[in-house]
């Protein structure tokens, strides 16, 4: 194998790593806010939750469902770290906020779509608040992200291009100094 050879794959070899460690990025936190969450008893919902959304860790969270208006026993509730846990993906849910100190209010949100940095999905039908007494089921709704009002597909980072830019320039590096063995 010849020094070039050699050099050529030792650079195509960095330029796979420098690929790799720069598509392992971190997730940052991303404030979610409820936009026009109303029940079919007539109860109304506002609030917001801060979720990580690589480490499905909640940060902070406040929702507070107003008591139903239809004359039902299903009372409003405040969600809030001090009342309440957070869970991010459990099943039947995209998330769900469970009162901890008294086991009967729960709140499940369901969305149209993932939750992604600057998207805005719709809460669907089947998302419900769950009570000792009984439940009720969202009828409209949204989650936002308020950091982005017209956000795009993200774009790729400077690194990942760099990389990717560094790959190609070594593929073609080995392909120009590569020669058939002699017979």
């Amino acid at each position: 194998m010849s020094c070039r050879g050699s050099l050529t794959n030792k650079l195509g070899l960095l330029g796979l790593i420098i690929l790799a460690v720069s598509s392992a990025s971190q997730a940052d936190p991303v404030l979610w806010e409820i936009q026009g969450l109303a029940f079919s008893d007539g109860a109304s919902g506002t609030g917001f939750f801060i979720l990580d959304l690589g480490l499905e860790k909640f940060w902070d969270w406040n929702v507070v469902i107003s008591p139903g208006a239809s004359g039902e026993s299903l009372t409003g509730f405040d969600y809030t770290p001090q009342t309440s846990l957070a869970i991010a993906g459990p099943p039947g849910c995209t998330v769900e906020f469970v009162a901890s100190h008294n086991a009967s209010p729960s709140l499940c949100l369901n969305t149209k779509s993932k939750l992604v940095a600057g998207a805005a999905p719709a809460i669907l039908g089947i998302s419900h608040e769950d009570f000792g007494a009984g439940e009720r089921f969202v009828a409209t709704g949204a989650l936002s992200d308020p950091r982005c009002s017209e956000c795009a597909v993200p774009e790729p980072s400077s690194v990942n291009l760099a990389g990717l830019g560094f790959l190609g320039l070594f593929t073609l590096l080995a392909f120009v100094s590569w020669r058939p063995p002699i017979s």
